[in-house]
């Protein structure tokens, strides 16, 4: 335990685009972007600092037409 060697999280992004707004009216952090993972095939938060968060999916575009 505490070694990051699980091969989902080893892939580097494939494609980035900024962190949408989350509604909390809180600025994403700096260092996280919402990148494409190439396995999963789904869209995840991406922090230069600490890798991949998987315990949510990230969109640019949120499902439905709520602002």
């Amino acid at each position: 335990m505490g070694t990051s060697d699980d091969p989902i999280l080893e892939p580097k992004p494939t494609k980035c685009i900024p962190m949408p707004p989350d509604g909390s009216g809180r600025p994403p952090p700096p260092t996280v972007s919402c990148c494409y993972h190439p396995i999963l095939q789904k869209w995840y938060p991406y922090d230069n600092v600490n890798g991949w968060d998987l315990t949510q999916e990230c969109y640019l575009e949120g499902p439905g037409g709520d602002t």
